[in-house]
């Protein structure tokens, strides 16, 4: 049974929520309009270099890049934010885990509000329904669907369908992207069965991009994996496909 301090404490913490909610809603048209600065999570969960492969990519957009972990996230600090970049991961359960159920709230706030968020791999499981093939975990349920496994854990390269181009790129344990009728995803790649490798999608005022293969990827990624190398997609393609979110009103 809950106590008297009990009840209080939970409707305080309710109403901190709230009132964070309200700031970065305030705040919404500055961030909209984009600041410059890219926050990659680099916390639990995150892969070996990932973030930073990301921050690369940001960089050549023009962003100033920050790094950040579940205690750094903050409705200030997200209200300053361009783009929430979340990569590559070896368990997204971890991430979840780093995060509390309050600042997965002003997350998913400050993209309804305007903002932007990037997922790539680890990043679009996270912004499905659940987490993982088992329904283990709440998403961030960004959008009308899911995500599910696609590849194998071990790294491959596959030939995808990006903007109606066949690009070769780099897979390690990717989701597609199932996705519900009434949909509002935009297809951007499919994979060589047909299913959904990357989508843009509107939630709220803000929208998402998310993909299943890595577009950041660079040969030396291949040379670790002891990956042949069919012609890697080149770099431009990870800046258009972020260029290509921020531009979206």
């Amino acid at each position: 049974m809950m106590t008297k301090r009990q009840g209080l404490a939970a409707q305080i913490r309710m109403l901190c929520v709230a009132a964070a909610g309200l700031w970065l809603a305030a705040a919404g048209p500055a961030f909209a309009a984009g600041a410059g600065l890219a926050l990659i999570y680099r916390g639990p969960g995150a892969c070996d270099g990932c973030p930073e492969a990301a921050g690369v990519v940001a960089s050549r957009v023009g962003l100033k890049v920050r790094y950040v972990s579940g205690p750094e996230i903050t409705p200030e600090l997200l209200s300053r934010a361009a783009v929430y970049i979340q990569g590559g991961g070896e368990d997204v359960m971890d991430i979840r885990r780093s995060l509390t159920d309050a600042q997965v709230t002003w997350l998913k706030d400050y993209i309804a509000g305007g903002g932007r968020y990037w997922g790539i791999c680890a990043g679009g499981y996270f912004a499905g329904k659940s987490i993982d093939d088992d329904g283990d975990g709440v998403g961030l349920q960004l959008f009308k669907g899911d995500a599910a496994g696609y590849s194998p854990y071990e790294a491959s390269m596959e030939q995808v369908i990006w903007n109606g181009v066949p690009r070769w790129m780099y897979l390690q344990e990717a989701p597609h992207f199932v996705l519900a009728p009434g949909s509002r995803a935009e297809v951007t790649a499919t994979y060589e069965g047909g299913e959904v490798a990357a989508l843009l999608a509107p939630y709220g005022r803000g929208w998402i991009s998310l993909s299943g293969p890595h577009p950041e990827a660079t040969e030396e990624w291949l040379e670790l994996d002891d990956l042949e190398d069919p012609g890697l997609a080149p770099p431009q393609l990870a800046d258009d496909m972020l260029r290509a979110l921020l531009a979206r009103k």
